[in-house]
Formats: structure tokens, sequence, C-alpha cells
């Protein structure tokens, strides 16, 4: 028998706003912290949310020693500086 394992369980952006039920409604699958794409249950992949880019980079630049001492000094920083700013670009022209 598998251990269980948490997973992400994030949602699509706007997933409040939709009909009761569909597809837009099925939660991340991956596991928690991963730094892919989110997967939901169908396999359909959808990209973070600005709240969740924005968590990661921070968390990043506080982590990684190089984009501590230079801005987005490595290439996860500077990938995750292009996910916040495209989540960002994606909630200004849904709202």
């Amino acid at each position: 028998m598998t251990e269980p394992i948490e997973t992400c369980g994030a949602r699509r952006e706007g997933w409040e706003a939709g009909p009761p039920i569909g597809s837009h409604r099925i939660p991340c699958v991956r596991p928690a912290g991963h730094l892919e794409l989110h997967r939901d249950g169908l396999g359909q992949e959808f990209p973070p949310t600005a709240r969740e880019a924005y968590a990661a980079r921070i968390l990043h630049e506080t982590s990684c020693p190089a984009c501590s001492a230079a801005p987005v000094a490595c290439e996860q920083g500077q990938e995750l500086v292009t996910a916040h700013k495209a989540a960002r670009e994606r909630q200004r022209a849904t709202a």
C-alpha cells in the first residue's frame, strides 16, 4: 500500500465565478509545492494565479543565495519572475 501524499489542491483562477459544475472546479493533483504548471484530474494544465506566482517568486528570492545577493540572478528566479508577470497580465485581462 502506498503512502498518501499531500496534493496541491489549487484551482483555476476565477473558478468561484463559473457554473456550479465543470472542469474549471477540479483542483490540481500534483504534489504540494510543485514547480510545474498545475494539472487537474483530467490531465489539463493551467497556470498559477498572480498571488501564487508572487508567493513562489518571493519564497525563491529569500531562499536562493544567488538571488538574495543580486535580484533575479539565477535561471529559476528569472522563470518565476516571468510567470508572475504573465499571471498579473492574465488577471488584468479578466478584470
